[in-house]
């Protein structure tokens, strides 16, 4: 028998090499891919945004800063974790003084280059508007109430509603109890307490009702019994204080000291569990205005487990404020995103829904949000109306 002729053809066998090669380069390419065989491809490189923050770490604005901290750092985290860019945050402690503000903003555009910045305070976000527009950088305010921001120019944005509203709503809760006569003690160094105070007593007398007595706390005072006193001595139906976050202790452990009888209301800037623990019954009781809603039990549980601490104030705002700018990042036509192009996509954002509430914004870039009456019951802020 000839058995050359059972050989197979030279050319036969080169193909089905070929498709037995093909075939395993098919099986085994995921696992590869997957690292099975200890392999991987290269990962593909997020780009990174910088933002400047600039807020006060120390000093007595220290509360807002660490709040707004807290808030911005979770949301980071979240954001890293799941968007295709990263967000880095760097942080600059003004120490609660305008001067540094801008001394540090002027030092991160030139050294930084951020896709924006981020401030806190009113008078910080006024004092570097300039700085954002001149620069054309995104500047974004998170606890900034006052309406010397609302025509700031159009790189200038705002997450929070405008001070004079609280102040009102405060006037109309006086008039609703039936108050004809009311006081106000107010922190005269804040834009803020300055624009409610302003209109507390405006809205007020257009009920007609009397403001017997306004005076006022400079910037780092403790001691308010002189002022209490002669708030004390004109008897009126209701207090409003319009104070920031450290003030707010002394101010109502001397409300209880001198025997002031009026009904107390106070702005939002009562609502952290630093008050309440320094305060403590002095504050159980008390009804405030604010623009902060009803944070989520979850968002707790999130902060508690990276802090281990509760929310502190402006942290539902600043994480909000956060997730705002990386959404106006995602929806941008450009990549990578300039601040330009951040600007052009966060003037196009008209609402948003997160842990500080629902709420729009204006064609100038501001919160347009609704004002919550809220007191202090049993150790807790809870919904006045429900009481």
């Amino acid at each position: 028998m000839n058995l050359g002729a059972f050989q197979p053809d030279n050319k036969a066998l080169i193909g089905l090499f070929i498709l037995v090669l093909v075939g395993a380069v098919v099986f085994i390419g995921p696992f590869v891919a997957s690292g099975f065989f200890g392999l991987s491809t290269p990962p593909v490189s997020k780009p990174t945004y910088s933002i400047g923050v600039v807020i006060p770490l120390s000093g007595s604005q220290a509360p807002y800063g660490e709040g707004i901290r807290q808030g911005l750092e979770l949301a980071a985290s979240e954001i890293n974790a799941s968007y295709p860019f990263s967000i880095q945050l760097v942080f600059e402690d003004n120490h609660g003084e305008v001067k540094e503000t801008v001394s540090a903003v002027q030092r991160l555009i030139s050294t930084e280059k951020p896709i924006a910045l981020i401030t806190g305070p009113s008078q910080h976000a006024v004092a570097v508007s300039p700085l954002a527009q001149t620069n054309q950088i995104v500047l974004y305010a998170m606890a900034s109430q006052t309406k010397d921001l609302e025509s700031a120019g159009e790189f200038v944005f705002r997450n929070e509603g405008e001070s004079s509203l609280l102040g009102q709503k405060a006037a109309e809760l006086a008039k609703d109890r039936g108050a004809k006569t009311a006081a106000v003690l107010y922190a005269n160094y804040n834009e803020t307490t300055v624009n409610q105070k302003d209109a507390f007593v405006s809205r007020f007398g257009e009920l007609d009702g009397e403001t017997t007595a306004v005076e006022s706390t400079g910037k780092g005072e403790t001691d308010f019994r002189t002022q209490l006193s002669k708030i004390k001595s004109t008897n009126p139906d209701v207090l409003f204080v319009a104070q920031l976050t450290n003030e707010n202790i002394p101010t109502l452990q001397q409300v209880r000291e001198l025997g002031v009888s009026s009904f107390l209301l106070v702005n939002g800037s009562i609502e952290t569990q630093e008050v309440l623990d320094g305060a403590k019954d002095t504050a159980e009781g008390v009804v405030f205005v604010t623009f902060s809603g009803f944070p989520k039990d979850s968002y707790g549980y999130k902060i508690k487990a990276k802090f281990n601490e509760n929310p502190k104030r402006w942290s539902p705002e600043a994480y909000d404020g956060l997730f705002i700018i990386a959404n106006a990042v995602m929806n941008s036509n450009e990549n990578p995103v300039t601040p330009v192009g951040l600007q052009k996509s966060l003037n196009e954002t008209r609402s948003y829904c997160g842990e500080s509430g629902c709420f729009s914004f204006d064609e100038n870039g501001n919160a347009q949000k609704p004002v919550f009456i809220k007191q202090v019951k049993n150790g807790k802020f809870v919904s006045y109306l429900e009481n």
